[in-house]
């Protein structure tokens, strides 16, 4: 009998390794699913940054400033 329950100890120890490396490895997929996530985040702010930006100098009046325009004293 002793055999037996050493047997089933040995089993029941061997499931619960066995689940905790799957759990780990789950784990580990969300934890790079998370960086990539949150990298495309990071990516999709610039990227509006940049178009609001851009607009924001199409938007703005060309004033001339003294490189383009003649100053009258040089002339």
């Amino acid at each position: 009998m002793q055999a037996v329950h050493s047997q089933q100890r040995g089993s029941f120890f061997s499931l619960l390794i066995g689940r905790w490396q799957i759990i780990l490895h789950l784990q580990s997929g969300n934890r790079e699913i998370d960086r990539r996530k949150k990298r495309e985040r990071k990516e999709k702010k610039k990227k509006k940054k940049r178009k609001k930006e851009e607009e924001k100098r199409k938007k703005k009046p060309d004033l001339g400033g003294p490189l383009t325009r003649e100053c009258p004293i040089t002339k």
